[in-house]
């Protein structure tokens, strides 16, 4: 009978912002596989009318993954901030980064026969600022361009007695700005702007959490399932239709934000509320992921350049299985890699000198 009565009065708490991010590892696992499908996949089902053109939907608004990877950073980056100073945040961020960045910097340097000069132009962001942000995985440069901004923004939203007029005043800040500069900043630079607010949303839930006041009201669940379908309107509007909401690139911009919101709120409630258990195989299978997600990331693109230049694409459904395993391997060879050399490298710096 107790044990009943604890099941009910766990079953009627509430749902809170800290559900989200206690799946953090399995929601980056979705995400890391959402762009993988839109960078790699191969259309299966193109010739079934209906299940082939979901599939070419869930395809062509999978970069969405990229704006869950912004989201979820800004929450965390509320916690990691407070772990000793400024500068020991930036060494945890960049070494945590750098290290498989530079080492398939050179993969591809290699493969692509870059000149020296266009090698550090496009690892040191350079060429993400003068020339364009596709250049070479422009996720880098704008998460570390944020990592750079976030001390002296996190200094100002800490201290705001309303954080979320503060919150707000900032994305109108941003809308307007994104609007007046249309005909004068490069185009493809809103495909980094516009990915701002669902990282300032993220610093804002992460405080949220940090201050114990995560609680999220009964309807969210209303709230997030209408966002959610709000954003697979605009995204078919903006991705298929080519249809501009107000500014360049604006796909990445308020279709993301919903689409992103919407799954990183309806998903633990899904598994709460709804079903009322854990699907341990399925989080494990996208925690598995998330564990090496910037990897999985780092290497697909040249693994497809590869693949596609060598071997071909002839087989949709056997290229699909092909390159997921190929890369899967790739990602978890460079992850450890990187943990080796970070380990070697700390065990070589000397340490700082104790006071007697």
């Amino acid at each position: 009978m107790e044990n009943k009565s604890a099941q009910a009065s766990r079953s009627v708490q509430p749902m809170r912002i800290s559900d989200t991010f206690a799946i953090k590892q399995g929601l980056m696992g979705f995400a890391a596989l959402w762009i993988f499908v839109y960078h790699i996949w191969q259309l299966i089902f193109g010739s079934v009318p209906v299940l082939g053109r979901i599939e070419s939907i869930v395809k062509y608004i999978g970069f969405a993954g990229v704006d869950v990877f912004f989201f979820l950073s800004g929450g965390g980056l509320v916690f990691s901030i407070q772990k000793g100073t400024v500068w020991s945040f930036y060494k945890r961020r960049l070494e945590r980064i750098l290290i498989p960045y530079l080492i398939i910097a050179i993969f591809y340097a290699l493969y692509q026969r870059w000149s020296v000069g266009l090698f550090f132009a496009r690892i040191s962001g350079v060429y993400f600022y003068t020339k364009s942000m596709y250049g070479f995985l422009w996720y880098v440069p704008a998460i570390l361009t944020l990592y750079l901004l976030f001390p002296a923004y996190y200094a100002l939203f800490s201290r705001s007695r309303r954080k979320s007029l503060f919150l707000f005043i900032m994305l109108a800040v941003w809308l307007a700005l994104s609007i007046l500069l249309k005909n004068t900043m490069r185009e493809d630079l809103y495909g980094f702007t516009n990915r701002v607010p669902i990282f300032l949303i993220g610093v804002y839930c992460g405080q949220k959490m940090k201050d114990g006041d995560d609680i999220l009201p009964r309807w969210s669940p209303i709230a997030s399932t209408g966002m959610l379908l709000l954003g697979i309107f605009l995204a078919y509007l903006t991705n298929v239709m080519k249809v501009e909401l107000l500014f360049p690139v604006s796909n990445a911009a308020f279709p993301n934000m919903l689409l992103t919101l919407g799954f990183a709120f309806l998903i633990p409630w899904f598994t709460k509320r709804l079903i009322r258990r854990e699907v341990p195989l399925l989080m494990k299978f996208f925690c598995f992921f998330g564990t090496i997600s910037l990897s999985f990331y780092f290497t697909q693109e040249l693994l497809y350049y590869v693949y596609r230049d060598v071997i071909g694409l002839n087989h949709p459904l056997l290229d699909n299985l092909a390159l997921i395993l190929l890369i899967t391997g790739a990602s978890l060879l460079l992850s450890k890699i990187s943990d080796w050399l970070l380990q070697l490298f700390k065990r070589l710096s000397p340490s700082k000198p104790t006071v007697s």
